[in-house]
C-alpha cells in the first residue's frame, strides 16, 4: 500500500501548527498556568519563574506556526517517501 506523500505531508504540518498555534495562544494568554501545565505533563520544575521572561508578539506566532507546519510538512513527506520506496 503506497502513502500519497503530498497528501501525507500536508496532514502532518497541519496538525503540527495547529497544535503549536493553540499552545502558543494559551501560553500568551494564561502564561503561569500553561508552563504549570507543560512543567507537570513532562515532570519538568517549576517553570513558571520564566513567564515575565516570554515575549509573544503575533508576528512571533506566524513565524512559528508558519516554520513548524514546513518542517512537519517536509519531516512527514520524507518519511512517506521511505515508506513507499520500502514497499517495492
Amino acid at each position: 500500500m503506497k502513502i500519497d506523500a503530498g497528501r501525507f505531508g500536508l496532514a502532518g504540518g497541519f496538525t503540527i501548527s495547529l497544535v503549536y498555534g493553540t499552545f502558543v495562544t494559551m501560553i500568551k494568554v494564561w502564561p503561569v498556568e500553561t508552563l504549570k501545565f507543560i512543567a507537570s505533563t513532562h515532570f519538568l520544575p517549576k517553570l513558571e519563574m520564566l513567564a515575565p521572561y516570554i515575549k509573544i508578539t503575533p508576528s512571533n506566532i506566524m513565524l512559528g506556526v508558519l516554520s513548524h507546519g514546513a518542517f512537519a510538512f517536509l519531516l512527514f513527506w520524507i518519511i512517506a517517501m521511505i515508506y513507499n520506496n520500502l514497499q517495492r
